[in-house]
């Protein structure tokens, strides 16, 4: 996969390659505990847990900060690339955006992208995230395995990850 460069989408929408200037208006936009409610790393709005989420972003070199027109409104990033296949996960979006249908258009702009290099486009998501999975089985994903006792989550609890493709 290329270098990331920024995508207009439609709605005032717009995904840009992270950098260090997005430091702050990340760390306001994942500051919600409810961001965070369904996912592996619950307590990912505290400080120290958000400053090491943007950290590993920044390593990630393949991470997208969401925009709808001059405010941050998530990010997603592609990893676990392989061969055959790279995932697209760690997606979140603030609570205003939840339905709004901005998911759609990044969903379908990073699948887009990611066919171009990559015959399967992956998607790892614990059991628990009912809103991701419907979400990716709305986009056409189909569910190829599960993985028991996967990880631990950040509450001492063992994630089950269901693996969708598309």
């Amino acid at each position: 996969m290329n270098q990331l460069q920024t995508i207009t989408l439609p709605n005032e929408l717009r995904l840009e390659p992270i950098d260090q200037t997005h430091f702050d208006v990340l760390m306001e936009a994942i500051s919600d505990p409810a961001i965070w409610a369904e996912t592996t790393f619950s307590d990912r709005w505290q400080k120290e847990k958000r400053e090491k989420w943007f950290k590993d972003a920044l390593e990630n070199k393949y991470t997208y900060v969401i925009f709808r027109a001059d405010k941050c409104i998530g990010s997603t990033r592609y990893y676990d690339f392989d061969s055959n296949s790279v995932s697209i996960g760690y997606t979140f979006f603030i609570v205003n955006e939840w339905g709004s249908g901005a998911n759609r258009f990044v969903k379908d702009a990073t699948i887009s992208l990611a066919k171009e290099s990559y015959p399967k486009v992956l998607f790892k998501i614990d059991e628990k995230n009912i809103r991701s999975i419907k979400a990716v089985e709305k986009l056409g994903g189909q569910l190829i395995k599960t993985i028991e006792k996967h990880k631990k989550r950040s509450d001492g609890t063992w994630r089950t990850t269901k693996i969708y493709s598309i």
